[in-house]
Formats: structure tokens, sequence, C-alpha cells
């Protein structure tokens, strides 16, 4: 964790280096130039996803979603950040200042940034499209992350195991359930939690409030989980398994629910 003076030590020379070009190590990073609207040269391509950039000092700065190192901690919350600016746009929440505020709602914000990803929402702009199957998005992240679809990039790896991600929040709930086992949704009324707030409410419809709304269509017996119905089905009624293995090209309910 970096102290307060580390940051302003990262923060200093970053703004150093934004006033003289970046200097070019033999080797390592530099790659075929790529030129910018404003005929800059990005040399430096990140080795894991396609990222370019004119400086070799962004390209450090972003190894960190990769590698997840984040060195630089809010003194107030502790929450942290890969990057110092980020940090420094961050400390705006404490001063609960929001100074940007939708013309259509309550809503308020820090940033204008902010602000303006929101007014998305009521006037349904998307102004971001995929290249390959022209699907919109409201979000430039999101339409990052939708195209990974096609390419097939998966440039988040865990470093605990060889599984890779497409996506950095995947990656971070990967690492929290599988390898640290974190069950942070615990159930109000038994002592069981689980990982995710989806198995919660299933658990506690089914176990506490003795919902069973999955029916066989069959005898009418009712289950409190899908898996639960699908075991009875192939016990007690394997001819209709059978039958939907082989009619492949039926959908489930046309079969079960007809």
């Amino acid at each position: 964790m970096a102290s307060k003076d580390e940051v302003d030590l990262v923060a200093s020379v970053g703004e150093e280096e934004e006033r003289k070009p970046s200097e070019v190590e033999e080797g390592s990073d530099e790659v075929e130039e790529i030129v910018t609207k404003r005929g800059e040269k990005k040399r430096f391509k990140c080795e894991i996803c396609e990222y370019s950039t004119v400086r070799k000092d962004n390209l450090v700065a972003h190894r960190r979603v990769h590698s997840g190192e984040k060195p630089f901690s809010c003194e107030i919350c502790q929450k942290q950040f890969s990057e110092s600016s980020k940090l420094r746009r961050h400390k705006r929440i404490h001063s609960g200042i929001k100074s940007h505020k939708c013309s259509i709602c309550n809503a308020s914000f820090v940033r204008n940034s902010n602000l303006k990803i929101h007014e998305r929402i009521h006037t349904g702009v998307k102004p971001y499209q995929c290249s390959v199957c022209e699907k919109q998005f409201a979000h430039s992240s999101h339409r990052k992350e939708h195209e990974r679809i096609h390419t097939g990039a998966k440039p988040y790896p865990c470093h605990l195991c060889p599984d890779l991600f497409t996506q950095l929040g995947h990656r971070i709930f990967h690492i929290n359930i599988v390898h640290k086992k974190l069950k942070p949704f615990p159930c109000d009324v038994c002592s069981l939690s689980f990982s995710q707030s989806y198995d919660r409410t299933r658990h506690i419809n089914a176990v506490h409030k003795g919902l069973k709304p999955f029916i066989c269509s069959e005898c009418g017996k009712s289950f409190g989980y899908s898996s639960d119905l699908s075991k009875h089905r192939k016990k007690i009624h394997p001819k209709m398994i059978d039958c939907y293995v082989h009619l492949t090209k039926v959908s489930p309910s046309s079969v079960w629910y007809s």
C-alpha cells in the first residue's frame, strides 16, 4: 500500500513526464508504430490485450489492469487504485460536492462525465456500436467487453490458476469465490451463507418460505429447485428425457410443458 508521500511522488513524476517525450528503452516494449489522429506514434503495446499508447508510463499503468496491482490508497476510506489520477478523482467523493445535476431527475454527480453517461438513461442514446454485429451500447466499456465475444480475447488471467476471463469483474468474482472461498451473502433465517445473492434468495424461497415453483408436467409434483425437478424427471419419467435427447431440434418447453 502506497503512502501519501509515495502517491505525491508518483504523481509529480507523471507530471514531469507529461512535459517531455517518453524515452524508449532498447527492445522491450516498443512495437510497430501506430499513428493517432493527432499524428502521435503509439509505440508501446500491451502484450496481453490490444491496448497501445504513445507513452511508456501509460503502458506501465495499464498493465496494472491485468495484474490487479493497486498501489495508490485513499487515506480516508482505504479504497485502492491502479493510478494516482484515479485516486485524485476519487477523493472528490469525500468532499460531498456533487455540482453536476441531471435536468430531468434528481440525480447529481461529482464529475460531469458521469452526468453525461447518466443522461443516456433518459435519452436512450447508444453511441457505441459493435464493429461486428452492430449491437449498440451506451458505454464504450460495454462495447469493448461485448466485442471480446467475437474476438475470443480473454485479457484477464487469474494469477492463482490457468483460467482466463473476458472481464475484470469476472476475474475478481472468480478469485473471491473459487480461491478465497468467500460467501458474503448470509441467510437471515439460518446460519448458511452464499457466494451469490441469487443463491441466497433461492435458498430462502425454497427452504424457509416453502415455495415450489418448478412443477413436473407429467405428474404435477413441484420442487423448490430446478435441479431437483431435473433429477425427478430422469428418475421417474426417463422416457420424457429420452424424447428430449433425440429431438434435439425441439425446445425443452415444447417437450416438457406442452
